[in-house]
């Protein structure tokens, strides 16, 4: 997993500097049936033109999800940039507290398995 560390080159800006999320927005590998590229964006282009910018992996590990065939989503994007790392979201939670256990040591569990022993099935989705 990459970490955040301090860009020891950039000696920072004078003046303002604008955070620009775009949900829904995504820059592909190609023009063909990319709607962001075939939209012509005259405003954005030129800004990007013109100004320092870059763009984020917005799916998969880089924001928390289990694999990077997973895709991303508003509320995991904005975790990630809202906590300025990367915490384990969903499908992952859950496959890590089922691989280390933690997930049958809890309340909730040992009270769901009392009430269904011997009465009722137990389907566990996911």
């Amino acid at each position: 997993m990459n970490t955040l560390s301090k860009n020891t080159a950039w000696k920072g800006r004078r003046g303002p500097l604008l955070l620009v999320i775009m949900d829904g927005v995504g820059y592909g590998k190609y023009k063909e049936g990319d709607a962001v590229q075939d939209a012509k964006m005259y405003t954005l282009t030129k800004l990007t033109a013109s100004c320092p910018h870059t763009s984020l992996k917005a799916h998969g590990t880089a924001v928390g999800l289990p694999s990077d065939d997973d895709m991303g989503n508003s509320e995991v994007g904005h975790n990630a940039i809202g906590c300025g790392r990367v915490f384990a979201q969903g499908a992952k939670l859950v496959g890590q507290s089922i691989a280390t256990g933690a997930m049958f040591q809890g309340k909730v569990w040992k009270t769901i398995v009392e009430r269904v022993k011997g009465k009722a099935t137990l389907h566990c989705i996911g």
